[in-house]
């Protein structure tokens, strides 16, 4: 049992020393938000047909392009944030409330195209018993 609970806290202590130093490129708290937020959607559209009826593409490499953030650079931020679990904390609360936000404004959509269809037949319905009634 001893030997259980050792194997943890050895792996505890050796990842709190082996933080990494601040990297010199380091991106941008709010600019590494935005990007984690853009890999998200990006991920879990991944399966979704596009406008163009494709899917399954990788839009990470877009992500890079429009952020100008090269995978090393990536890497090295986000290990530095990982391991500064406070700020990376703080990271994915934003992130957390950007996605309830957007999951909010999307099902209002849903529900007014839905309220919108189901006004459109029935004014078609009317109209049909219009015509009935003038025959």
């Amino acid at each position: 049992m001893k030997k259980i609970l050792l194997i943890p806290m050895l792996f505890f202590v050796f990842s709190c020393v082996n933080k990494p130093k601040k990297p010199k490129n380091l991106i941008s708290k709010e600019m590494m938000e935005d990007l984690l937020f853009d890999m998200h959607i990006a991920n879990k559209t991944r399966n979704v047909k596009n406008i163009d009826k494709e899917k399954n593409i990788n839009y990470m490499s877009i992500i890079s392009d429009k952020y100008k953030i090269d995978s090393t650079r990536f890497k090295e931020s986000h290990t530095y944030y990982m391991h500064n679990i406070n700020e990376y904390h703080a990271i994915y609360k934003k992130i957390e409330n950007r996605l309830d936000t957007l999951i909010k404004k999307q099902e209002l959509i849903v529900k007014v195209a839905d309220s919108l269809k189901k006004l459109e037949k029935k004014k078609k319905k009317d109209s049909l018993k219009i015509l009935k009634t003038k025959k």
